[in-house]
């Protein structure tokens, strides 16, 4: 951020981002008044439920704010997840088995917004690990078993969206 604002930018904001923040930074560079802003505070009109194992898998407190209280919307950008993480797995259990380093590097840096976004703080940091580990001095005997433990924990988290959300 400091480098940005350094370099003569007025403002930053970095994802995942919560819409009434982006909101306030875009009204404070236009001088927008405050009481003309949303309330930060609303929650979206509908709950979903979860027991307590499931709460510590994932947070969708971001995807509900992002729709703003739009079931349909928010159900939409849940099984958008549920399809791309699904393909990203593949490729990156195929990109284990041929040793692709590069590969998997990538495809672990292209699914850490989407985790950020759902709250799956425990996927995230296992990603960000395989992302590092497989950039630098990448070894099979590490790389293996945490695309082994990202798929299955993965999985879980997938079939509890499934069983929470879209039914």
């Amino acid at each position: 951020h400091k480098k940005f604002i350094e370099c003569g930018i007025n403002d930053t904001i970095t994802k995942p981002f919560k819409s009434q923040i982006l909101f306030q930074k875009i009204a404070n560079s236009l001088g927008i008044s405050k009481s003309l802003m949303p309330d930060s505070k609303t929650s979206p009109d509908f709950d979903i439920p979860m027991n307590n194992a499931e709460k510590q898998m994932y947070d969708l407190t971001v995807i509900k704010n992002i729709t703003k209280g739009n079931k349909d919307a928010f159900i939409r950008m849940v099984k958008v997840f549920l399809d791309k993480s699904t393909e990203e797995m593949a490729i990156l259990k195929e990109s284990g088995k041929n040793r692709n380093w590069e590969d998997i590097s990538k495809i672990a840096h292209k699914m850490k917004p989407a985790l950020a976004y759902m709250g799956m703080k425990k996927l995230e940091e296992e990603i960000n690990e395989l992302h590092h580990k497989s950039k630098v001095n990448p070894k099979e005997e590490e790389i293996d078993p945490l695309i082994a433990s990202i798929e299955n924990r993965l999985s879980l988290v997938c079939e509890s969206l499934k069983k929470e959300i879209i039914q």
